[in-house]
């Protein structure tokens, strides 16, 4: 998996995207270093962009369940805000969607989307 950060300067957001397909220790170093440059930056906002993210064999429910359990550890501010853009494969939006579940589920203001624009427009909504 690769990803990238860019802090949105116009826009006040954070956009992280990722193409390729995860192990659980990418995407927990992805987030770390993303929200320490939303701390750097001072922004509470992030677009994740997973159009082009893919799963293998071995992804799992239980690797998206522990992934919101990292989120939780992480101890991210309430006023935190994610929009995440959903993969174009099904299976990797399926787990997107139970990810959603399980950070809501701990309090984190997160959502899925299947497009940018509808990404933005809840972001961006104060």
């Amino acid at each position: 998996m690769s990803w990238k950060a860019i802090h949105n300067k116009n826009l006040g957001i954070l956009e992280v995207s990722f193409t390729g397909s995860p192990e659980i220790s990418e995407l927990k170093e992805a987030v770390a270093t993303s929200l320490k440059l939303c701390y750097e930056k001072q922004v509470t906002r992030v677009l994740a962009d997973c159009t082009k993210l893919i799963t293998s064999g071995h992804d799992s429910i239980v690797g998206t369940y522990e992934l919101g359990s990292f989120y939780e550890s992480l101890k991210i501010e309430v006023v935190m805000k994610e929009a995440i853009i959903l993969p174009v494969s099904e299976k990797a939006a399926s787990m997107m969607y139970f990810f959603e579940t399980t950070a809501r589920n701990r309090g984190f203001n997160v959502r899925v989307f299947p497009e940018r624009n509808d990404a933005l427009e809840w972001l961006l909504k104060v």
